[in-house]
């Protein structure tokens, strides 16, 4: 799934692994570079990320796990997502 410069891959780690160096593949030929700084992998904390690639993505938990600025599972992201929603739209009314 992708929306303009973000792209989202999920599957057996051998499979993103695989589809993470096509894109470095295929973006190298059109002049691109993956910016690994800003790539994540969602994983339960117990897995082992056994590609080099994924390897140097930074680590997120699934309770810490936002997509497009939403959260993807309850915990505590959702409640700071909420929480910091409901006080935007509380100052606009103040406004």
């Amino acid at each position: 799934m992708g929306y303009l410069d973000d792209v989202t891959l999920g599957g057996p780690q051998d499979e993103v692994g695989s589809d993470v160096s096509r894109i470095i593949e295929v973006g190298q030929s059109l002049g691109l570079q993956l910016n690994v700084a800003k790539c994540e992998v969602v994983t339960h904390s117990a897995t082992v990320i056994s590609d080099p690639t994924v390897g140097l993505f930074t680590a997120v938990s699934l309770k810490d796990s936002v997509l497009l600025g939403s959260p993807l599972f309850p915990g505590p992201m959702l409640d700071k997502t909420w929480s910091d929603r409901c006080n935007d739209r509380l100052e606009r009314l103040r406004d």
